[in-house]
């Protein structure tokens, strides 16, 4: 499905994820889209050392969903999903006007494996980064 996706359908993306990143530990955690919001809230440790925190916000917006970050607290540029494929469980985000990244994907490569990948590719970075989290606890 293109642009006309509703909340409902990121309904995949609940849950508790966990994964090694930036030299520490990453963990997110996504709510389930009732009351017309997803709500996420996630951080970074090393070792007892909070060093990264975001929340983000995603809600319908017009005729697509948007993606609201906010980086340690602090609101910053915005995000539309650009694609979605229910059947393979993948969302893809983007603002071209951002400095980095301007896309960002959600995976769920398996029940268990959600990989969120960063990058540029409007060309003004080949940076790429990939978040490779696992499920914590048990169930979908």
């Amino acid at each position: 499905m293109g642009t006309g996706s509703s909340l409902d359908e990121l309904a995949w993306l609940a849950g508790d994820w966990s994964g090694d990143m930036w030299g520490g530990k990453f963990n997110a955690y996504y709510t389930t889209p009732e009351g017309g919001k997803i709500i996420s809230h996630s951080r970074l440790t090393h070792g007892s050392e909070v060093s990264f925190y975001e929340f983000e916000v995603f809600e319908a917006h017009e005729e697509t969903v948007r993606l609201q970050p906010y980086p340690e607290g602090k609101p910053a540029s915005s995000f539309l999903l650009k694609s979605h494929e229910p059947a393979t469980f993948k969302a893809v985000f983007e603002n071209p006007e951002n400095d980095y990244p301007k896309r960002i994907v959600y995976q769920r490569a398996s029940p268990g494996n959600l990989v969120i990948t960063l990058s540029d590719p409007f060309g003004g970075s080949d940076k790429v980064e990939t978040f490779d989290l696992k499920r914590v606890g048990t169930g979908e």
